[in-house]
């Protein structure tokens, strides 16, 4: 039996709580609960000894929660373990950005565990202490030990470049390194299991010699990532009018019987089956019939087309696939030209061509290197699940979750490539077919607690998905807090996305303001950005008033401007220096009144 935990919320100081929690692993660990009687901290027990506790932090920053589910798993493992000289660990767990308020003078040992987006960003719940981080100087951190653990992706050029930084920054103020930094890709599980393994080496008891503790076996409770739940397709609707350059689909899943549960900004994550027309190509430039018996890296054993059709990315391919056409024995045309990609002169160039190709045009592009689909299955990457921001509130929808997904299909190399998820949903699943999913929790990114705070939205395109939401779960609520939205697209006719229903929300008063900006519909582009800027000193009365400010949407442009927009309305409106605005704009994310689901 695991030993209890006080919540953050119990009546007791951080140290008591501290003293409290290790008394009650200890306890279990002595299997003594029947007869123990805890005294007070600080006082002396009638029949026991406390058990003395050292503290572990573990800070992560996590923009889809990737990094925070493993940061708190490590806590669960750490939790009572033995620290040696009869202590165990009491590990505190929280997001990075409480780490500029934490006394680290009392630290002894930090864990981080933190993402990487944009162009090599933090996650926003990390900005601030990465901010503060850096304005730190000299040896402050001589007396700490720390260990980074960074997730990403290594088709983005600065892969992990949050971790890699982080880490270089804590050893340049002094900290020691309890283990080398380690990067992830985004087939993570394994290797984070095996990093916290290492861990458990070392911290408990001191001891390098001490037994692996194995990951869980067992399937576990409930709707997972690796135990999703497959929910019933029930509407599948396009949003954009005919004459639309773009199709965007509404699609809602039945969750009855699952037991799942979901907050409006929270996300759902999807797991595609990959398109059968890129399979069949495949499968026929390996000169096979599908049917062939492949064995995958974790040892399941599938048919090939089994495994290009769900287990395997195929849309980005990696260095070691070129390496594998060239050792297959190509003519002297493609054999050069493979050594040319491979050298180290080639580097850019080949990086040029793995980011805008996928596995069926490098195939194509070296047609007389013929792999077999063993040695094809082992250089791909395995699939992994898209997430999609909820587009419905459980108080509206008790028994569904719904999408708002913009659906892929772009014309590249003479040929036309699908998005895997997006045209899986919109138009390979039919109604009443189930489709594997899990709900991922969001740890930031949630409509205000208090009905009655203000509340503006910014959210183009897809972007209004969680404001939908927002909007059902404040109507419901029967919140007196204002609610504001801007919404922009191309086109009014064709790509007012949800029309009927944001324009009845606005008729009820529950959208108090609206905005709109489509981009085409006049010669010069209008964008969100610009009508926050035509509306500049109801923002700032809105904000300085306490209002949070949400976005979603695309993070290299709008999510961008739109900050750029904010802090120049600190400025113009507000009159703060630049320096002022950017100290400004974040407090309000410090203060979790600026709030962003950006991808």
């Amino acid at each position: 039996m695991q030993a209890p935990v006080l919540p953050d919320t119990a009546p007791f100081s951080s140290e008591q709580r501290g003293w409290l929690n290790g008394y009650l692993a200890g306890l279990f660990n002595a299997g003594n609960l029947a007869s123990a009687r805890p005294s007070a901290p600080g006082a002396a027990a009638a029949n026991t000894l406390p058990v003395p506790t050292r503290s572990l932090r573990i800070l992560y920053a996590s923009q889809s929660g990737n990094a925070e589910s493993i940061a708190f798993a490590l806590g669960d493992r750490l939790k009572g373990a033995s620290a040696g000289g009869g202590h165990v660990w009491v590990p505190e767990i929280a997001a990075m950005d409480t780490g500029s308020g934490i006394d680290w003078g009392k630290e002894s040992h930090v864990l981080f565990v933190t993402s990487t987006w944009g162009d090599g960003e933090m996650p926003d719940n990390g900005k601030a202490f990465w901010n503060w981080l850096q304005a730190l100087d000299g040896q402050v951190f001589s007396h700490l030990t720390f260990s980074v653990l960074g997730l990403g992706d290594r088709n983005y050029a600065r892969f992990c470049a949050a971790a890699v930084q982080l880490d270089a920054r804590l050893d340049r103020l002094g900290a020691k390194r309890l283990l080398a930094l380690e990067t992830l890709d985004t087939d993570f599980e394994t290797p984070a299991t095996d990093w916290q393994n290492q861990l458990s080496r070392i911290l408990v008891a001191g001891e390098v010699s001490t037994p692996v503790l194995e990951a869980k076996t067992d399937v576990p409770a409930g709707w997972t990532k690796a135990n999703p739940f497959p929910a019933p397709l029930l509407e599948n609707r396009r949003l954009n009018g005919k004459n639309s350059a773009k199709d965007t689909r509404h699609l809602a899943f039945s969750l009855a019987g699952s037991g799942m549960t979901y907050r409006s900004g929270d996300a759902l994550g999807v797991w595609p089956v990959n398109h059968f027309e890129l399979v069949d190509s495949l499968v026929i430039a390996c000169n096979a019939h599908g049917g062939e018996t492949v064995v995958l890296p974790d040892g399941q054993i599938i048919s090939f087309r089994a495994a290009l059709l769900a287990k395997l990315d195929l849309f980005k391919p990696q260095k070691n696939l070129l390496q594998a056409l060239q050792e297959c024995g190509p003519a002297q045309g493609d054999r050069r030209r493979l050594r040319e990609l491979l050298s180290e002169e080639g580097e850019a160039e080949r990086e040029t061509l793995l980011t805008n190709s996928d596995v069926l045009d490098l195939l194509r592009a070296f047609p007389t290197a013929k792999l077999d689909p063993q040695s094809l299955v082992g250089k791909l990457r395995k699939i992994t699940p898209r997430l999609y921001s909820i587009s419905s509130s459980p108080l509206a929808h008790p028994h569904e979750v719904h999408l708002t997904v913009g659906v892929q299909r772009t014309h590249v190399n003479g040929r036309v490539r699908y998005g895997a998820a997006s045209s899986f949903l919109a138009s390979r699943v039919p109604l009443g077919l189930p489709v594997n999913v899990y709900v991922q929790p969001s740890s930031h990114f949630h409509p205000p607690v208090d009905p009655s705070v203000d509340l503006i939205m910014v959210g183009p395109g897809t972007g209004i998905a969680p404001f939908r939401a927002f909007l059902q779960e404040r109507a419901a609520s029967g919140g007196t807090g204002r609610n504001w939205l801007f919404f922009g697209d191309q086109s009014q006719e064709s790509d007012f996305l949800y029309r009927e229903e944001i324009l009845e929300f606005r008729g009820k008063g529950v959208l108090s303001e609206l905005d709109l900006a489509f981009s085409r519909d006049q010669a010069e582009k209008i964008y969100v950005q610009t009508r926050m800027m035509e509306r500049a000193k109801d923002v700032w009365s809105w904000i300085e008033g306490g209002a949070v400010f949400c976005v979603c949407g695309d993070a290299k442009r709008m999510a961008k401007d739109v900050d750029a927009a904010l802090a120049q309305i600190a400025c113009s409106v507000g009159g703060l220096s630049p320096e002022a605005a950017e100290a400004y704009v974040g407090q309000m994310a410090k203060d979790h009144r600026y709030l962003r689901d950006v991808y």
